[in-house]
């Protein structure tokens, strides 16, 4: 993108990272990784998900709604 101010461009490049991963907080067991891991998976990436040993549920859930 040209021009975005006076002697600025912008170049974005769409290039998978490969692996990324996630930890999930107790306080915050679904809300952090769905922030995260909608658009690790749409960009290419395998997400690895540490889910809280607290709360392991809402991950669970999140997995099975993902299959």
């Amino acid at each position: 993108m040209a021009n975005v101010a006076k002697n600025v461009d912008i170049q974005s490049y769409r290039i998978p990272l490969g692996v990324c991963a996630g930890i999930c907080p107790f306080n915050f067991p679904a809300m952090i990784p769905l922030w995260m891991y909608p658009l690790a998976i749409t960009l290419g990436n395998t997400y690895v998900l540490k889910p809280s040993e607290k709360v392991p549920g809402a991950t669970d859930i999140m997995i099975d709604l993902l299959k």
